[in-house]
């Protein structure tokens, strides 16, 4: 695996161009000076935590390293950001908006969004981690990403339907585990329900497509009848769902 901007086309900070030479190191003394890191590789182990407020910030095409606590980000906008494998723990995050970043090797802990919003963002059903934390599982998965751009895929031999496809069980992975390990006694915690049930479901019908052939679908009947059936189920549960609140409340 290669550096993510220029070769990781399956990210959202990848644009085949951009280096990791590209990127300086940032100095924490201009953090406050100036609007924000651009292209900077941001060491957070050297971030003198004098400043518990960090706001009104924008951290533009930067590459975090180094572990994090106890911090609050607030109207902050990351843009083309890349979390490493450090973790950040205790973080809240009010009103920022996270745009073309990856979160495919982050690792949230205790941390809170707060009326936050996302777009285009990197995820991975095996190595991100949210643990403790409160967001919005709705928004996250809504703004997942893939590249299904048609000339970059062709050079890696994929198509865009196998891009969803997988998307779609990382999907899955992410709403299982934003469920099971998140939210819990905050508002989000019923509306992850209905992500986590509805996201599994739909994940199970694009990979089936995925991984049969034309010919198993000729040869096999049951496949078209599971299909039915899932898709029976997924306007079922959605029904019934809606109705009872998700286990929230029946009115």
């Amino acid at each position: 695996m290669g550096y993510h901007r220029t070769c990781n086309y399956w990210e959202p900070t990848y644009d085949g161009k951009t280096s990791r030479q590209d990127l300086a190191t940032f100095n924490w003394s201009n953090l406050f000076t100036g609007s924000g890191p651009y292209k900077d590789i941001c060491d957070w182990s050297k971030y003198q935590g004098d400043h518990k407020l960090i706001s009104d910030k924008k951290f533009h095409v930067c590459d975090f390293v180094g572990d994090l606590s106890n911090i609050t980000f607030k109207d902050c906008e990351f843009k083309s950001c890349f979390w490493n494998r450090y973790q950040w723990r205790k973080i809240k995050f009010q009103n920022c908006r996270f745009e073309s970043s990856s979160f495919s090797f982050a690792n949230f802990i205790e941390c809170q969004f707060i009326a936050c919003s996302f777009c285009n963002i990197g995820l991975s059903g095996n190595e991100t981690t949210f643990v403790d934390c409160i967001i919005d599982s709705q928004k996250l998965i809504a703004s997942a990403y893939t590249n299904t751009d048609v000339r970059t895929l062709e050079v890696h031999c994929k198509t865009p339907f196998m891009q969803r496809a997988r998307l779609s069980k990382t999907k899955s992975e992410i709403a299982q585990k934003l469920y099971r390990l998140n939210n819990r006694f905050s508002e989000y915690y019923y509306s992850s329900i209905k992500v986590a049930v509805l996201q599994e479901i739909k994940a199970r019908i694009l990979m089936r497509f995925y991984d049969n052939t034309l010919i198993k679908w000729f040869y096999n009947p049951f496949l078209l009848i599971f299909t039915v059936v899932d898709v029976v189920e997924l306007v079922t549960m959605y029904v019934s769902g809606e109705i009872f609140g998700w286990g929230e409340s029946f009115f």
